[in-house]
């Protein structure tokens, strides 16, 4: 009977080790990305967004994507966020190119003429998710209330990356 006690003890306890094992490296195996917040906007990075996005923007020549769902759609908050980070990205001695990313499948220029796409450092896209994702690229996604709402904000954020 003691015997019998002892065993099941044993087999729980070693269940609890799997078990908190197999936690700890699906978890330890994600991404790896944290949140963070920056003037309250919420950044989510791998490492601190101060070095991710001064990482994301080293280039000299930088490529800035709006999105749009087709040529026609208005996305007045996004040109203004899109502007307050070109201001910023300019202001720190990069040459910013911008295009507009329509449908996810092509580009065009200012005059709304098919350009060839280039691999962006940023893209500014309508999204609830509101916040700053920054990987190989720096992604930033909002609602038009949200990206108008905190363009200012956004253009400082920039500006400090690029500021050490």
């Amino acid at each position: 009977m003691k015997n019998d006690v002892w065993n099941i003890i044993v087999l729980i306890l070693v269940a609890l080790i799997v078990f908190a094992a197999a936690f700890y490296f699906t978890h330890s195996s994600s991404t790896g990305e944290r949140e963070y917040s920056l003037q309250g906007i919420k950044v989510v990075s791998s490492s601190p967004p101060r070095n991710a996005l001064a990482d994301a923007l080293q280039e000299k020549n930088l490529i800035v994507w709006i999105t749009a769902v087709n040529e026609t759609e208005s996305v007045a908050c996004r040109q203004v966020a899109m502007s307050e980070i070109v201001i910023a990205l300019s202001s720190r001695g990069k040459n910013v190119t911008v295009q507009g990313r329509v449908a996810g499948s092509y580009c065009v220029g200012a005059d709304r003429a098919k350009i060839a796409c280039l691999t962006p450092a940023v893209t500014i896209t309508n999204s609830a998710a509101n916040r700053i994702h920054i990987a190989n690229a720096i992604t930033v996604e909002g609602t038009d209330e949200w990206l108008c709402k905190n363009s200012v904000v956004l253009r400082d954020i920039f500006a400090w990356a690029l500021s050490k």
